[in-house]
C-alpha cells in the first residue's frame, strides 16, 4: 500500500500513471484521498486526472463511491465530468441516480460522460432508472432528450415502445426524432414498424429518414423489405446508402426472395 501511495505522490508521469492504475484495487481510504486529490488538481493532465476518477470507480469503496457522487455534483464542469466518468464503474442506485440526473446537465461533455456510463449498467438502468428516463424524453433540451431515448432503445423493455413512438412522430426536432427512431430500431420491437415507415416515407430531414431505415433494418417486420424497397428512390443519397445497407441486413437475416 505504501508503494502506490508513493506513487501517487511521484513527479515523474510514468510512475503516477501506474499507481493510478494499481489503486483501483484498493480500498485504502489514504490511497482514496489521494486519487481524489489528482481528480481535483488543476496541475494534472486531464488524462491522469480521467484515469484517477475512473480508478475511484473501481476501489468498491463506499467512500469512494460517495466522493464520485460529490463530484458529479460540483459547481466546477469538469469535476462533474469527471465524477459521472468515474461512477460509470459503481452500480449503485446513488451512481444511477447522479448518472441520470447528469443527463440534464448544461453541460454536453457531461451529459455524454454520463450516457456513456450508464450504457455499461443497462441492467441497473432498467430495474431502477426506466421512469426518469421516461420523463427524460419530455425533457425541454432535444441533446437531453436524446440520450434518454437511446439508454431505452438499449433497455430492451417494452415500456419504451410508445413513448418512443410518439417522441418519433411529433418531437419538434430533428435530433430528437433521428434518435427516437434509432432507439426503436435498438429496442426491435415490430410494434415500431408503422411509425417507423412513415417518417421514412415522409419526414422532411434526411437524417430522420434515414435513421428509420436503419431501425427498420434491424427490426425486421415482415413488411419491412417492402417499404425499404419503395425508399430507394429517395432524392438523398445518404438516405438511399442507409436504405441498401438496411436491405442487406435483412437479405442477411433470410429475409431476401
Amino acid at each position: 500500500m505504501d508503494s502506490i501511495l508513493a506513487g501517487l505522490n511521484d513527479d515523474d508521469e510514468s510512475i503516477l500513471k501506474r499507481a493510478i492504475a494499481s489503486a483501483g484495487d484498493s480500498q485504502d481510504d489514504e490511497v482514496v484521498s489521494r486519487l481524489r486529490d489528482i481528480v481535483k488538481d488543476d496541475d494534472k493532465p486531464d488524462g491522469r486526472r480521467e484515469e484517477a476518477a475512473a480508478a475511484l470507480g473501481r476501489c468498491g469503496n463506499e467512500r469512494a463511491a460517495a466522493l464520485l457522487v460529490e463530484l458529479a455534483h460540483d459547481g466546477n464542469p469538469k469535476l462533474r465530468e469527471y465524477g459521472v466518468l468515474g461512477l460509470g464503474g459503481v452500480e449503485s442506485r446513488e451512481s444511477l441516480n447522479a448518472l441520470l440526473a447528469a443527463l440534464s446537465d448544461r453541460v454536453n461533455t457531461v451529459r455524454n460522460v454520463a450516457e456513456r456510463s450508464l450504457l455499461g449498467m443497462t441492467d441497473l438502468v432498467r430495474r431502477h432508472g426506466m421512469e426518469t428516463l421516461l420523463e427524460l424524453l419530455d425533457h425541454p433540451a432535444p441533446l437531453t432528450r436524446s440520450p434518454a431515448a437511446r439508454l431505452l432503445g438499449q433497455s430492451g423493455d417494452d415500456r419504451a415502445l410508445d413513448p418512443l413512438v410518439a417522441m418519433l412522430q411529433s418531437d419538434e426536432e430533428w435530433l430528437g426524432r433521428t434518435w427516437a427512431a434509432s432507439a426503436l430500431g435498438d429496442l426491435g420491437s415490430g410494434g415500431a414498424f408503422d411509425a417507423l415507415a412513415d417518417r421514412l416515407a415522409n419526414d422532411e430531414k434526411n437524417r430522420v429518414r434515414a435513421a428509420a431505415a436503419e431501425a427498420l433494418g434491424r427490426i425486421r417486420h415482415e413488411r419491412s423489405e417492402a417499404v425499404l424497397k419503395s425508399a430507394l428512390e429517395d432524392d438523398d443519397e445518404g438516405v438511399q446508402k442507409a436504405v441498401r445497407e438496411a436491405l442487406q441486413s435483412l437479405g442477411t437475416a433470410g429475409f431476401e426472395d
